[in-house]
């Protein structure tokens, strides 16, 4: 199976997630934006909801038509969007990742740079937005916020730093340059 890195072209950043919880909000897996540099963190499967009007050999891709999910390799846990809760320091929608929930996304090309291309699927270095079917649009910028690390195998309580994070939103405003991502496969 493929996996699928997904770059923020602002911040040169990785969609990523890890095995740690916000501490406001939903208190779930936190989803940032990471390295510059490809790791663990950074990989996601794309599962379509739906391929009953693919033809055979549309069955292993992804549209752009398609309402698909982004599962996360490392932990297995799907990226949601809640409007209930407010992202740590921007108060947009939180994006987080959640064992029983996920969020269905369309992938919206906006690949303006290469008119020729006409694809109707997903494929490697296409620029994109990423919209859920509530119309919230994927965003992040060059902002961050901490958490602590309460990682109980520490020696020394006193000489824990906070964890550092790129914000990752859903917001409902005029898309912009922070919006765009960038597809990346292995």
């Amino acid at each position: 199976m493929k996996f699928e890195a997904i770059k923020h072209l602002v911040t040169g950043k990785y969609l990523s997630s890890s095995e740690i919880n916000y501490h406001t909000g939903s208190k779930r897996q936190v989803v940032f934006c990471g390295e510059k540099i490809l790791n663990e963190n950074c990989w996601w499967y794309l599962s379509c909801e739906n391929q009953s009007h693919k033809d055979a050999f549309q069955k292993n891709k992804v549209l752009y038509d398609d309402v698909v999910y982004l599962t996360h390799k490392k932990t297995g846990t799907t990226l949601s969007l809640s409007d209930f809760y407010r992202s740590p320091k921007t108060s947009y929608a939180e994006v987080h990742c959640f064992q029983f929930a996920w969020t269905n996304l369309k992938f919206i090309k906006n690949d303006q740079t290469n008119q020729e291309n006409k694809t109707p699927y997903l494929k490697a270095r296409d620029r994109v937005y990423l919209r859920t079917e509530t119309d919230y649009m994927l965003r992040s910028q060059d902002v961050t916020f901490e958490i602590e690390d309460d990682n109980e195998n520490k020696n020394d309580k006193n000489d824990t730093k906070p964890l550092i994070f790129q914000e990752v939103v859903g917001h409902k405003e005029k898309v912009g340059r922070d919006d765009e991502w960038l597809i990346e496969k292995r």
